[in-house]
């Protein structure tokens, strides 16, 4: 049996990865008092383009 994928599912993975990596996306740290609470997280949002 061939592992090989088709067309189509490689096209839609190309292009999910695609939209992905145009998405803005910020890294934020909080920082406390005590360095051992401190926390990264991640966000993204959409990009709004309009005239």
């Amino acid at each position: 049996m061939s592992n090989a994928i088709d067309r189509r599912v490689f096209l839609k993975g190309a292009g999910a990865m695609l939209a992905g990596a145009c998405l803005p996306i910020s890294l934020v740290e909080l920082a406390f008092a005590d360095s051992a609470e401190n926390f990264t997280f991640a966000y993204i949002s959409d990009a709004h383009i309009q005239p």
